[in-house]
C-alpha cells in the first residue's frame, strides 16, 4: 500500500516501487488501513494482511480505508500529481468500479468498524475500474485532496474505498494489499 506524490517513474514495472527514483519523487508508505465488514458490523480488521472490497447484497459489502502522514510535505507548496495506489493480488470476476472518497472525520485502524465508520466526503475524489486481472496497481488521482490537506483547507483523515455499485446480486469482491503484509512495497 502506497501514496506516490508524483506518478512512478518506473511505470513499466510495478514491482519496482522503493528503489532511488521512486523515493526522489516521494512515496510514502500508510500509516493506517483497514477494513469494515457490514456482516461482521462490530469487527475490526485493523491488523490483516488484506483490504477489502465488496459488493454483495444481503448487508454483506466492504469498504477499505487507509491514510497516509503527509506532514512532510511543506505548507504552501504545489502538489503537482499526488497518486492514491493500492496493489490489487485478487481482482473480482467481473471489472468493477471502484471509488475513492475524502474521508471527513477521524478514525483508528484498531477500532474502526462498520457500524463505527468515519464519515466521507459526498462526492468521489476519484474512481477506477478493476479490470479481472490479479496482482497490478490500481490507481487513483487525489491530487486536489493532497493540495487541500497542504494548504490546510482540509484536514487529513485518508480515504475510503468502495465498490460504486455495493448491494451486487452476485458477491463481487477484491483485495488488496495491506501495510502489514510482510512485503508492504
Amino acid at each position: 500500500t502506497v501514496f506516490v506524490l508524483v506518478n512512478d517513474v518506473d511505470t513499466d514495472n510495478p514491482y519496482n516501487l522503493g528503489d532511488a527514483d521512486d523515493v526522489a519523487n516521494g512515496v510514502i508508505g500508510a500509516i493506517d488501513d483497514t477494513w469494515a465488514d457490514q456482516d461482521d458490523p462490530n469487527d475490526t480488521a485493523g491488523s490483516g494482511n488484506d483490504l477489502n472490497v465488496r459488493s454483495k447484497s444481503g448487508n454483506d459489502n466492504q469498504r477499505t480505508f487507509i491514510n497516509f502522514d503527509v506532514s512532510a510535505i511543506a505548507g504552501g507548496a504545489d502538489v503537482a500529481k499526488a497518486t492514491l495506489r493500492l496493489f490489487l493480488y485478487d481482482a473480482p470476476s467481473v471489472s468493477r468500479t471502484y471509488a475513492v472518497h475524502r474521508v471527513s472525520g477521524g478514525w483508528d485502524e484498531t477500532a474502526l468498524t462498520w457500524n463505527d465508520q468515519a464519515d466521507v466526503n459526498g462526492d468521489a475524489t476519484a474512481s477506477s475500474s478493476t479490470g479481472t486481472t490479479d496482482d497490478v496497481w490500481m490507481e487513483w488521482d487525489v491530487t486536489a485532496d493532497v493540495q487541500g490537506f497542504v494548504d490546510g483547507t482540509l484536514t487529513n483523515y485518508g480515504w475510503r474505498i468502495i465498490d460504486s455499485a455495493e448491494d451486487s446480486d452476485t458477491t463481487r469482491q477484491g483485495q488488496f494489499r495491506s501495510s502489514n503484509y510482510s512485503t508492504e512495497l
